[in-house]
């Protein structure tokens, strides 16, 4: 399963992702922009997914909003836009990994079923997030992630 986060403070940071990570006892892998990753290679994504899901037939990669742009751009061209406020504009990454994950499997003939669930919206993050305080709010969304409401 790969599930991509969404912050509601800050498309750059990948405390919502790290924090449901560590609320679940479920992720293997937590994709976030403050630590750049790579695909391919000794090391890389592909051969960490290769690994876990031949030691333990399942794996869960959460991603954070704003993680693995630097891949994408590298990829393909992209022209760096910004919204009417003057923040970069990021790119739908997850969709771009999952792909890349998928074409990496079929070419080493390995079946895999990949389930992606998009981004969740900073409008969905807000009505789940009512608590008092923002600690509240990331621990209360922590819990709501881990037993899958």
């Amino acid at each position: 399963m790969f599930l991509k986060l969404a912050s509601p403070h800050s498309c750059h940071a990948g405390f919502i992702a790290m924090y449901a990570t560590l609320a679940s006892r479920d992720v293997d892998c937590c994709l976030i922009p403050e630590s750049p990753f790579y695909l391919e290679g000794p090391g890389g994504l592909f051969e960490f997914i290769e690994k876990r899901l031949k030691e333990h037939g399942h794996m869960v990669i959460v991603m954070a909003e704003g993680a693995g742009q630097e891949l994408l751009s590298e990829s393909i061209r992209t022209n760096d836009q910004q919204d009417a406020s003057g923040n970069k504009l990021l790119k739908d990454v997850g969709l771009w990994i999952l792909q890349r994950i998928k074409d990496h499997f079929k070419k080493r003939k390995m079946a895999i079923n990949l389930k992606y669930i998009g981004h969740f919206s900073r409008q969905w993050l807000a009505l789940q997030m009512c608590s008092c305080d923002s600690w509240n709010a990331i621990m209360s969304f922590c819990r709501r992630l881990n037993k899958n409401e």
